[in-house]
């Protein structure tokens, strides 16, 4: 799958968006961002599984997912909604360490599968 934000046509728009919010999260809040373009991830936070997948509602009920980034310096997945990094507020943090799966945009592969 290409690159997807919810509610924002395809193509040049598209990663207009994206690039606009990658610039907001290096400004704002001084990440240092990789250059995957991260479509889902599935983690286990309190002993439950859960998944954050752009388009879908992210799982504790903050708004639907427009992208998934990687601060490299802090090793953490930086999940946006409207609610949560792409306004005022930080993004969702969830920990490298307790990332099970992840889904690159693209490439159609799980690019981390760790087991339990």
């Amino acid at each position: 799958m290409d690159l997807y934000i919810p509610d924002i046509a395809p193509g040049v728009e598209c990663e207009r968006v994206y690039a606009a919010l990658k610039t907001h999260l290096t400004r704002k809040f001084r990440y240092e961002l990789s250059t995957r373009r991260i479509q889902s991830l599935q983690y286990v936070q309190d002993e439950e599984a859960l998944t954050a997948a752009v388009g879908l509602e992210e799982p504790s009920g903050r708004g639907t997912v427009l992208a998934i980034f990687f601060d490299t310096t802090r090793s953490l997945y930086l999940v946006c909604t409207q609610y949560r990094g792409a306004g005022k507020h930080t993004p969702i943090t969830v920990a490298e360490r307790v990332v099970k799966n992840v889904l690159d945009f693209g490439t159609g592969s799980v690019l981390i599968e760790v087991q339990a």
